[in-house]
């Protein structure tokens, strides 16, 4: 069955799940809708009616994304749902024509695969998060690096850095992999050459365009909401972060000496991935690594994040030497070590028991499993001739 055949139908499933969850969302106390979605619409309603998206609180993301749920209220209010499951199939697309290029027809629709039909960017999407959004501009800064389109690429890069921090990671190994020398990355860094000078200053220039633009639009409260809360957020109940416990701990103030601590081995990791892998032949693989670091080191894990590195592992995918049985065991662990989690964490978001400790048990379970399931990818990559 050709790759189209298998995009519609992924289509048809997120969309009848957004049609289920109006149901649920009707019928049921439990909702199925995000409660982010609400937070995007209302934030749309005050653009609409003039006023800034930080007007409505816990509102902490670009205004692009306000703009973009302007149809919430003009057309529908499920156009967002609709928008964001669009944006999924638009990922396993350029998945797909990424890994064709490469590998052939029939093991780039089999890797698109591990995108469309997996249950998590499903559910997400058809919840009405946002985050396929960034996979989307993620994916898409990937497919105009592999085209060497440095222009287009700089541009969609800066895009995505103004959506979410983190893809400023991928800059380091795109701008290395753009390098002449075929030596260390040392020579690959320093001097730059003209692809290199295009990609840095496309993604400036996109990213400062922006930042000016809504700052002088909406002044301190664009800046702190959409960057900074997210880099000082600490979030002690509904976390994956094996770090989350001692935060709790320390509550109401983390020493300095303890953040710096807390971010070391995420930084050194990130970091190493970007100077280690940055060669064509492993750039999927230092792009997936240093999302997987970041997300699993950092002080606050959800779900959603899962998604910013699911994106990325079909294109490793290809060069991955495991058997179905070894590739399934992998996945077990990794959903059992997960839904583990998700038991104390019940318990404490909707029953408000005491379980903190419980919770970090499983976090700390999770970050094993994580690494465990890392470490036999890495293993298992098998770099070819190019």
């Amino acid at each position: 069955m050709s790759f189209w055949f298998h995009a519609s139908s992924a289509l048809a499933i997120r969309l009848g799940l957004v049609y289920y969850g109006k149901l649920q969302d009707e019928q049921f106390l439990v909702k199925y809708t995000d409660v982010d979605y609400h937070v995007y619409t209302d934030a749309a309603r005050h653009v609409h009616e003039g006023g800034s998206p930080y007007d409505r609180h816990t509102y902490r993301y670009s205004p692009l994304l306000a703009y973009l749920m302007l149809p919430n209220l003009l057309l529908s209010p499920h156009f967002g749902k609709a928008l964001f499951c669009l944006a999924d199939i638009l990922c396993g697309y350029l998945i797909h024509r990424m890994l064709r290029d490469r590998h052939g027809t029939k093991t780039a629709t089999r890797c698109a695969w591990l995108w469309l039909y997996n249950p998590l960017p499903i559910v997400v999407s058809s919840r009405g998060n946002a985050d396929s959004l960034v996979a989307l501009l993620t994916l898409a800064t990937v497919w105009f690096h592999q085209k060497g389109q440095v222009v287009k690429e700089g541009f969609v890069l800066g895009l995505a850095i103004h959506f979410k921090i983190f893809p400023v990671l991928y800059s380091l190994p795109l701008y290395l992999s753009l390098s002449d020398s075929k030596c260390d990355w040392k020579r690959a860094l320093f001097p730059p050459n003209r692809k290199q000078v295009k990609l840095t200053l496309f993604t400036v220039l996109t990213f400062l365009a922006l930042f000016v633009a809504f700052y002088a639009s909406y002044g301190w409260d664009f800046v702190h909401e959409t960057y900074l809360y997210h880099v000082m957020r600490r979030d002690t109940r509904h976390n994956f972060s094996a770090f989350f416990y001692l935060l709790y701990l320390s509550l109401p103030d983390t020493p300095r000496l303890l953040s710096f601590v807390l971010l070391l081995p995420q930084a050194v990791l990130v970091l190493q991935s970007a100077l280690e892998l940055y060669r064509p032949a492993t750039l999927h693989l230092s792009l997936f690594l240093q999302t997987v670091v970041f997300v699993t080191f950092n002080k606050v894990v959800t779900s959603q994040y899962f998604l910013w590195y699911l994106a990325l592992l079909p294109l490793v995918a290809p060069r991955l030497r495991l058997s179905v049985l070894h590739a399934a065991v992998l996945v077990v662990i990794w959903g059992f070590a997960q839904a583990s989690w998700l038991l104390p964490a019940y318990f404490l978001e909707f029953e408000g028991r005491n379980v903190y400790l419980y919770v970090w048990i499983e976090s700390l379970a999770f970050l094993c499993a994580n690494i465990g399931v890392v470490g036999k990818l890495v293993k298992s990559y098998h770099v070819g001739d190019d």
